[in-house]
């Protein structure tokens, strides 16, 4: 089990490795109205120190809510409203499509936090995640997990790498692989019954969707192997539905 573990590894190791790098790449608009007002920060409070006029370019620099930051051809850099963006043409001369920008964030994307909850084997589970994504392909997660049993209580410290092999697709499906610790607490009610730490392996599929703005939806299928003792070991499965949001 361990040497089809390590092969996986390696495999998925290859896949994000070989996929292509993030493009730093921003979007130029032209201003069409008679100007936009650029302020120093990303809020109606913050005042407005520059004033670029028709006819100039902007590079969209980064979104913060329904605030963007831009730089004008002479260097300066502000931030404007979406309402005034949308008065702006791409440099072919049409409008902008925010919901392309929106994902173009997506796509960017390096951190995420985000809370799921499904089945262990028949007992509840909630877990949460956080997760540092490497490229389009591969993505390291981190989990800590809460396990109700009917008998007993279980922590479950998992970390793995994902790989998605069609970063393209709106429902991305990906591969998982990982390892780390199960620590099942009985019922103080139980008599002669221990507390147990045990290391775990798991493999398993998910899948992933952009919703909007900062928020996906995922769904993953893990099967868990136990390792109880050098010569046995003990197999489970989780089903598990949630959100996270990413920047």
């Amino acid at each position: 089990m361990v040497g089809r573990f390590l092969l996986l590894l390696g495999v998925m190791s290859l896949l994000g490795f070989h996929s292509r790098a993030l493009a730093d790449e921003f979007w130029r608009v032209k201003v069409v109205e008679p100007y936009i007002e650029m302020h120093t920060g990303s809020g109606r409070g913050y005042p407005v120190f520059h004033v670029v006029p028709r006819g100039e370019t902007l590079i969209v620099l980064q979104r913060k809510t329904d605030w963007y930051k831009v730089q004008s051809g002479d260097g300066k850099q502000g931030w404007v409203t979406q309402n005034q963006l949308e008065q702006t043409v791409t440099e072919d001369d049409t409008g902008i499509k925010f919901e392309e920008i929106l994902l173009a964030d997506y796509e960017s994307r390096r951190f995420e936090l985000g809370v799921t909850s499904g089945v262990f084997q028949e007992d509840p589970i909630v877990a949460f995640h956080t997760g540092f994504r490497f490229n389009d392909a591969l993505l390291l997660n981190f989990s800590y997990s809460r396990i109700a049993g009917t008998f007993s209580s279980s922590s479950l410290y998992h970390l793995e790498l994902l790989g998605q092999p069609f970063p393209e697709w709106s429902w991305q499906p990906n591969l998982a692989i990982g390892f780390g610790e199960l620590d099942n607490e009985p019922q103080a009610s139980l008599v002669n019954a221990n507390q147990t730490q045990n290391t775990v392996f798991s493999a398993g599929l998910g899948v992933r969707k952009y919703i909007s703005r900062s928020f996906l939806f995922r769904a993953d299928y893990r099967n868990y192997w136990l390792l109880v003792e050098d010569d046995r070991n003990e197999e489970y499965h989780a089903v598990t539905a949630g959100f996270s949001v990413f920047f």
